[in-house]
This record gives C-alpha cells, sequence and structure tokens, in this order.
C-alpha cells in the first residue's frame, strides 16, 4: 500500500454514528457491521417483547452476503506528490456503517443490515 501524508485543514462534523467512522491518514484494513432492527408504531404501545430473537424475521441478520468475485488487475503507478491536501470537508452525518476517509486504504468492507418494521392502526371505514 502506498503510504501518503493527508493534510486537512478544517473538518466539521455535526454526527457519527451506528459503526460509522471518521479516518485521516493511511489505513491496512477497515472493517466495519451494523445490525439494525427498527419497529415503528402508529400508536405507542409497548407489550415487553417489541423485537423476536430469532425467526424469519431477522434471518436477513445470519444470511451470507456474497462478495463479488476477485479481479486480476495488474496497475502501475508512479506517486508524484505523497501528500494529500483537503482544505475543507464539512458533514451533516454519516450512520449505518459509512466511512469518511482522507487517505489510502488497503482492504475495506462494510456492511449494513436493516430490518424495519411499521405496524399501523387498521383504517377505519367511513
Amino acid at each position: 500500500m502506498w503510504k501518503r501524508i493527508s493534510h486537512v485543514n478544517r473538518l466539521l462534523f455535526n454526527t457519527v454514528s451506528f459503526s460509522s467512522l471518521v479516518r485521516l491518514g493511511d489505513t491496512n484494513t477497515i472493517c466495519s457491521r451494523a445490525d439494525v432492527f427498527a419497529v415503528q408504531r402508529e400508536e405507542e404501545i409497548f407489550f415487553g417483547y417489541e423485537g423476536p430473537v430469532d425467526g424469519p424475521e431477522i434471518s436477513i441478520f445470519s444470511e451470507r452476503i456474497p462478495l463479488p468475485p476477485k479481479g486480476n488487475v495488474r496497475a502501475n503507478f508512479y506517486q508524484y506528490n505523497p501528500n494529500i491536501f483537503v482544505n475543507k470537508v464539512d458533514i451533516t452525518a454519516t450512520s449505518t456503517s459509512s466511512i469518511v476517509k482522507v487517505g489510502n486504504i488497503g482492504k475495506a468492507y462494510m456492511e449494513s443490515r436493516v430490518k424495519h418494521i411499521r405496524q399501523l392502526k387498521p383504517k377505519e371505514n367511513d
């Protein structure tokens, strides 16, 4: 992996959450995962057993994600200037297994799985 020097004058963030990363400089490997199970109800009623811990509702958290096949790419690069200059980065928010990166990454694997259930009240016929 190339070695670079990252120069950042100003970095502004409002929110970084849920397995997200802010990284300045070179990184060999990044692996980040976020599993989210959300229940949204039209009426605030809580039963105490809000989320199943097993069953088909959450099988998305255990299913294997197929990765694309590795390509056979050959490339030659010459690094004329080993510096990365960034004047200003202004980010409102990053969430759910995302990266804001200034610099090199050798390998990155980011995974986000979300199961969102909405429970609405039955419509009354007029």
